[in-house]
């Protein structure tokens, strides 16, 4: 069963780089459905959800992998990135730092924990300046200071 799902995994993957996400779907449910203990099948599902900007898909998948596999650092690193493109912040900072705790030189968990540190403490001040200065804060202003937060678009992609 296990060779059958890697048959389905490969076509997940050609399908995924075709930006075919239905497809890539499909074949990875049938991959797994063959080998469930699979976790670089699971976080491949993830990184697929991912590129296809379904990043609570991407959550779950990554989550999922880091069940089956907690040694991975590769998994909260791609974690982190999809909640730091949902912004919320605390969770993509917990989850860089669990990726520094598997591995400590993961310099993209290391640098991309600090650039979320760096914006959210610039967002939150610039936040609280203009709530200041004006009463409000229109939605002009909140995008302005936003701009910074922008994640990175470095994701591991050590399962290709």
């Amino acid at each position: 069963a296990a060779d059958r799902g890697f048959v389905h995994y490969v076509r997940a993957l050609r399908a995924m780089r075709r930006k075919e996400f239905d497809l890539s779907r499909d074949e990875f449910d049938k991959a797994l459905e063959l080998d469930p203990t699979n976790a670089q099948y699971t976080f491949d599902l993830g990184l697929m959800s991912f590129e296809n900007k379904d990043f609570n898909a991407a959550i779950r998948d990554f989550t999922a992998a880091m069940e089956l596999d907690p040694s991975d650092a590769d998994f909260p690193y791609n974690r982190g990135l999809a909640w730091h493109w949902k912004r919320k912040f605390d969770r993509a900072i917990a989850d860089y730092s669990l990726t520094l705790q598997i591995k400590p030189d993961h310099s993209y968990a290391n640098r991309n924990r600090g650039l979320v540190v760096v914006s959210n403490e610039v967002v939150h001040a610039f936040w609280h300046d203009a709530a200041d200065w004006s009463g409000h804060v229109n939605a002009a202003v909140w995008s302005f200071a936003i701009v910074d937060v922008e994640p990175p678009f470095e994701v591991s992609v050590s399962g290709f």
